[in-house]
């Protein structure tokens, strides 16, 4: 009988299972791409959503071991790079080191930015700025949370880009860059008017 190679969708099926609180069948499904050692993408894919679940059950060993397999498949390819810092840097955060957390996640930004997956990267420039702000790196974190607002912004994302900016604001409270803070509060100031446009824009119709 003829193994059935790996296909991307048993990891999208693993992902809903995960939704679903299914960890069990979630897991099945991760393990049976493992072992088909057919597919090196797949597979490299596959060590990272088990690093993801081994995080969320606070096993982070498993989840360093799931890094290192993922990090020996790895190639040049944007997406997957970034897939493996994001891995890296919520390994970090674990392990106590907000820092390291931090330059990994400004990692995964640029890998993203290559791949033209903007809403993603800024949400990735968002993390990298709670990492820095738990390392009590207030100029880096409120730089990269303006930068994230920013970003959503410029997408109109502008729900996300509030709460981006808003945390800009917060941190720029301990930053000693007084050009990005004033920068900060009138971003702050633009966006709020755009999202007051939206739903006056929402009420009217």
């Amino acid at each position: 009988m003829t193994r059935q190679s790996p296909r991307p969708s048993w990891l999208l099926e693993a992902r809903a299972e995960l939704m679903m609180s299914n960890r069990v069948a979630a897991t099945l499904l991760v393990d049976r791409v493992l072992s088909s050692g057919e597919d090196r993408d797949v597979q490299l894919q596959a060590w990272l959503l088990k690093g993801e679940m081994a995080l969320q059950e606070s096993q982070t060993d498993l989840a360093r071991l799931a890094l290192g397999k993922a990090r020996a498949l790895l190639h040049k390819e944007p997406a997957l790079q970034a897939g493996v810092s994001s891995l890296a840097g919520k390994v970090a955060l674990a392990d106590g080191k907000p820092v390291d957390a931090a330059l990994n996640f400004d990692k995964q930004a640029v890998f993203l930015q290559r791949a033209a997956r903007w809403a993603d990267m800024a949400y990735a420039l968002q993390q990298a700025g709670e990492a820095y702000g738990q390392a009590f790196q207030a100029d880096a974190a409120t730089l990269r949370f303006y930068r994230a607002a920013r970003s959503y912004y410029a997408q109109g994302m502008l729900v996300p880009a509030l709460q981006a900016v808003e945390l800009a604001v917060q941190s720029s409270s301990k930053t000693t860059d007084e050009v990005l803070a004033a920068d900060t509060g009138r971003l702050l100031e633009e966006i709020k008017r755009q999202v007051g446009v939206a739903q006056t824009a929402v009420g009217a119709e």
